[in-house]
């Protein structure tokens, strides 16, 4: 999955630019990190790629086609979506939240059908939400939540799935859980983008990482490459170490 950003550039009215002059040439095959300070853009950047903030300038291709202008239909094919909460959605039942991740695939006025009804099922099975599935969406936690999300945009089968801070709400089971599914859906050929603030992640999960600082690319490519310690000194302007044991490795501030 090859992801190149011509000269995207975004802002809010007459303010300051959140995003400036951003280029990117990225082949991913794994799982990727967007890392960066608050208010490094990393919203905005996310938002621009779901055609969301609009107008933006500068184009963006995934495997060289244009996603610019595309209709919310043609980019649902494209990329899914799992963002940090749930924002002023009716109150359906689980498992009707989590078959709109067909719409993409079925007419406005069809329903989906038995195949695709087991389908839904299997992967709530996958993400241990099953129970779940005759509840009401808004009798849930916000970790829960989130699991209903990310089934919904697992269903999509779209090339490329953003998540926004998409542990911030699970507990440590969980978190487990989510990254052996995001790995195990990177290693049949879908690419995962997802925002954090802990450089830990970043270490321990991500092939590749996308830095942003103050609305510009900071850096970019493999994560074996890219993360050094002066690169993280440089994002979050303090000193930082990275740590390294026989089993892994982690930052700490010095």
């Amino acid at each position: 999955m090859n992801i190149k950003i011509e000269n995207l550039s975004f802002g809010y009215d007459n303010e300051t630019p959140v995003l400036q002059n951003v280029n990117l040439d990225l082949c991913l095959d794994g799982i990727c990190s967007l890392i960066g300070p608050n208010g490094a853009g990393k919203s905005s950047f996310f938002k621009c790629m779901l055609n969301l903030n609009k107008p933006y300038s500068g184009n963006i291709f995934i495997d060289d086609e244009k996603i610019n202008g595309m209709s919310f239909a043609e980019l649902s094919k494209i990329i899914a979506y799992v963002p940090q909460k749930m924002q002023d959605i009716r109150n359906y039942k689980v498992i009707d939240i989590i078959l709109m991740g067909f719409s993409n695939v079925i007419g406005i006025f069809s329903a989906p059908d038995k195949g695709q009804l087991l389908e839904a099922r299997r992967m709530m099975e996958k993400l241990n939400i099953g129970y779940l599935s005759e509840k009401m969406i808004n009798e849930l936690s916000g970790g829960e939540q989130q699991l209903v999300l990310l089934c919904r945009a697992l269903i999509q089968k779209a090339k490329i799935i953003l998540m926004d801070e998409p542990f911030s709400n699970l507990d440590f089971a969980n978190q487990i859980r989510v990254m052996e599914v995001l790995k195990e859906i990177s290693d049949d050929g879908i690419s995962v983008i997802y925002s954090t603030h802990n450089p830990n992640d970043i270490l321990q999960n991500s092939d590749y990482v996308i830095a942003l600082k103050n609305g510009a690319l900071a850096a970019s490519g493999k994560t074996k490459d890219v993360v050094t310690e002066k690169m993280l000194s440089d994002l979050y302007d303090m000193k930082i170490k990275i740590i390294k044991t026989d089993d892994a490795q982690f930052v700490k501030r010095i």
